[in-house]
Order: structure tokens, then C-alpha cells, then sequence
């Protein structure tokens, strides 16, 4: 239901991948969705002691700094300038729009 206790919107590990095709030049279902989320629950297994991806992502990026893994492991800052610039304009323009005009 709404309250996120069913996989879906709002559930705290919903992830779906939606795939959209040209029929005419792939063929197969014009629009497919893969539950990825409930996918995982279900390898994982409903004990309550796994890890959601959300945290289990989290949890590997973390240890790759904390091993210092070379290279930067698998997400190094060095690739996310693009993604931090981007960010920092975003919020930026958000302070410029809520403070108003001086």
C-alpha cells in the first residue's frame, strides 16, 4: 500500500529498470520493466539480515576508501568532477532563486 510496505513507489528498496525499444528495429515488447529490487530481496532472502542495494552500495564504496583501493575503487572523486560541478551550480541556483533579488 501507500505506507511503502509493498514493493513499488516508495518502498525502501524499489528499483526498476525500464526498458524502452524500437519494436520495428529490435523487435520484442515496446516498453519492459525489470523489477530489480524485488529481484535482490528475493536472492537475498527474507531473513531481515541483508543488506538492501542502497546500503549494500554504500557499504563497498566506503570499504574501497577505507582499504585505500588503488585507483580509487569503484567510484574514485576523480571521475565525479563533472557530477560536483553540476551539483554545485544546482544548489547555487537554488540560494540565488530562494534569497530573492537585492
Amino acid at each position: 500500500g501507500g505506507d511503502g510496505s509493498e514493493y513499488g513507489a516508495g518502498h525502501e528498496e524499489h528499483f526498476d529498470i525500464t526498458i524502452y525499444r524500437n519494436t520495428a528495429v529490435v523487435g520484442g515488447p515496446a516498453v519492459e520493466t525489470i523489477p530489480m529490487g524485488k529481484m535482490m530481496m528475493a536472492e537475498e532472502g527474507e531473513g531481515g539480515a541483508w543488506l538492501g542495494h542502497n546500503e549494500k552500495a554504500r557499504h563497498m564504496l566506503l570499504d574501497d576508501w577505507l582499504r585505500r583501493v588503488e585507483g580509487g575503487g569503484r567510484s574514485p572523486l576523480r571521475k565525479q568532477r563533472e557530477t560536483m560541478r553540476m551539483l554545485s551550480q544546482m544548489y547555487e541556483q537554488l540560494a540565488r532563486v530562494s534569497t530573492g533579488p537585492k
